[in-house]
């Protein structure tokens, strides 16, 4: 089955695209490649685990999951979802600043695309390091400033990452560098995406949605349409060509830190 294939959310033809492609998401889909090059079959904490598809997936692949996100349109949702599928669900409704677990709970978190939202994202990391045993690792993707505060097109995206609820523009290497460390961990690996065409690929996407509807489009992502499918063929593949180039300049980042304090 395809990445984000959730059985039971579609019928008839959308269900058999959905089942051949998967979910069509391209910056989802290119951070799920990347983040599933640094994991490792642990037991392990979602960190803003959304509507569940991250958490589904690594469920299926035989990992001990717990989540927690702080919405809880999007935990209903995910209940919604993911019983339909029959999955075993363990989330609950948390602050990552306020994590509601004993020390040295797990031995594997991803937060993915989630310390940009937060007021604290410093606190955050204080909960990861905290509820982590040693030498666990933290498996983290956070955008810089290339991803829509700094476009490749001609384009202001300012409503775009206000619609998208960024409290900041993200975070370059040396800044998180020194942020997980400041909490007892040691990167071991990081690796940049959405570089050239990525960005450009994620650009052309965003402009004519706009700002406005931007909001709106995230909030039914799970609600697959026949032009999102169209969308995700015509620019996913121009996404890979991103591989060849070096290893920087990328909108967003995957950090593999591990708790060595």
């Amino acid at each position: 089955m395809a990445w984000g294939y959730i059985p039971g959310l579609e019928h008839g033809f959308r269900e058999l695209l959905l089942r051949l492609i998967g979910h069509p998401h391209p910056n989802g889909r290119t951070r799920a490649r990347k983040v599933l090059q640094l994991l490792e079959r642990r037991k392990t904490l979602d960190i803003g685990c959304g509507e569940g598809i991250f958490y589904y997936e690594l469920s299926r692949r035989g990992i001990d999951m717990k989540g927690i996100d702080y919405s809880l349109e999007a935990l209903r949702n995910m209940r919604e979802k993911l019983k339909a599928a029959h999955a075993e669900l363990q989330v609950c409704n948390a602050n990552a600043q306020k994590l509601p677990f004993k020390d040295g709970s797990f031995e594997q978190i991803i937060c993915l695309d989630v310390l940009e939202h937060l007021p604290d994202a410093q606190a955050a990391l204080k909960e990861m390091s905290r509820t982590l045993r040693k030498n666990g690792a933290a498996i983290i993707t956070v955008p810089n400033e290339l991803y829509l505060t700094k476009p490749v097109l001609p384009i202001n995206f300012k409503e775009h990452l206000k619609a998208i609820g960024h409290e900041s523009a993200g975070f370059d290497y040396k800044q998180l560098k020194e942020m997980l460390e400041k909490e007892g961990f040691r990167i071991v690996r990081h690796e940049y995406y959405l570089k050239f065409f990525g960005r450009v690929m994620t650009e052309l996407t965003f402009w004519p949605i706009g700002g406005k509807r931007l909001w709106k489009a995230r909030t039914k992502m799970y609600k697959y349409s026949y032009l999102a499918f169209i969308a995700f063929i015509l620019t996913y593949p121009v996404m890979f060509l991103d591989d060849i180039l070096p290893n920087r300049n990328g909108g967003m980042m995957a950090v593999k830190a591990v708790k060595v304090k």
